[in-house]
């Protein structure tokens, strides 16, 4: 007998039997385990300071990456500082941008966007000033807020003096913070709410928003985005429209705000300043609003504004406790070629 033929056979069989068993095992799914590895939360921080002036409070707001922000805090707090008001309480905050900072022009709620260069996308510091929310009470639900929107526990009045920072400014008490935490899965927030409105609003949406609204559009109109965010905010809309093309594009949105937003004085200015316009005395005021029916026989005030390039139709109603605002904005020929056509839209709504 050949030993040394029968040793090479055994051995060619035994790797051919393991090679087998090798290719075998890894064609069993169930052996195999599948790890999904949950990636942390970046660290997010938010510098902010509430102004009071008048029956107004001031928000300014930088939100964003912690290293980035916080590299910001000494401007941010420079730039606090330099806040200053004309006479009267119904004066906007005026300001020195430190170097390098830029300011461009605001938004539906916000006075002012300012752009702070940073590695890659600017940052924004928003600025949004909104009637009822200088009083003393408003200051805790608002702070806790802006906690609520990294993941911090709200805090008590009494926590204030140790998790805040207060200088004057302006001849009023600013409040200053800065805070580090995770960005969570909270629902998006429309404004700082009025004293005694909860920090957090539903999981879908906010609670403004959660009435029945009904209307006729004219099929010509494109729908709009229903949500908005800015600078950390985000707006939930009850309607929201496109008219035009281009350069010659208008928006027609209907959103609601609590009852405390609603006073037309300083609202109608700032749609003003939005479209070039100079601010308005209530005398003036007065004088330049009418009046349109809206859900059923109820009148609601009309502004009708009309700037250098840009117009906004605006009507400012109370309902359900809560204030509408229905707006069209835009190249102010497009404004108004269509005012009869959003008048009937207003006319249609119902709550």
């Amino acid at each position: 007998m050949n030993w040394k033929r029968v040793r090479d056979c055994l051995c060619l069989c035994w790797a051919a039997s393991l090679w087998l068993s090798m290719t075998a095992g890894c064609n069993h799914q169930d052996q195999i385990s599948h790890y999904q590895v949950p990636h942390p939360k970046p660290p997010h921080r938010v510098l902010g300071a509430i102004v009071p002036h008048g029956d107004r409070g001031w928000f300014f707001k930088l939100s964003g990456s912690n290293d980035l922000v916080a590299a910001q805090a000494a401007a941010f707090t420079k730039f606090i500082q330099s806040i200053h008001f004309d006479a009267g309480e119904e004066a906007n905050p005026q300001w020195q941008l430190p170097e390098g900072w830029k300011q461009t022009r605001g938004g539906d709620m916000r006075f002012a966007t300012i752009e702070i260069p940073a590695d890659g996308k600017p940052l924004e510091l928003s600025v949004i000033g909104l009637p009822s929310q200088g009083k003393p009470e408003a200051l805790l639900p608002n702070l806790n807020r802006w906690r609520g929107q990294i993941g911090l526990a709200p805090i008590s009045a009494e926590q204030l003096a140790t998790k805040t920072n207060r200088f004057e400014v302006a001849g009023a008490t600013a409040t200053l913070v800065n805070w580090a935490g995770k960005v969570g899965q909270t629902a998006p927030m429309a404004a700082p709410f009025a004293s005694g409105a909860p920090s957090v609003a539903p999981p879908d949406g906010d609670s403004d928003n959660s009435h029945t609204l009904t209307y006729d559009a004219p099929a010509t109109w494109k729908s709009g985005e229903l949500t908005v965010s800015r600078g950390g905010i985000s707006l939930r809309r009850a309607a929201a429209f496109t008219i035009g093309e281009g350069s010659h594009q208008a928006e027609i949105t209907v959103t609601s705000l609590p009852a405390a937003t609603g006073a037309t004085l300083p609202n109608v200015n700032r749609w003003r300043r939005q479209i070039g316009l100079k601010p308005l005395s209530q005398a003036e005021l007065d004088d330049e609003t009418t009046t349109i029916k809206i859900n059923g026989d109820e009148q609601a005030a009309y502004f009708r504004l009309v700037g250098p390039e840009q117009a906004v139709l605006g009507v400012i109603s109370m309902h359900g406790g809560m204030a509408w605002f229905t707006k069209l904005q835009g190249p102010h020929d497009v404004a108004v070629e269509h005012e009869a056509e959003f008048k009937r839209f207003v006319e249609s709504i119902r709550y």
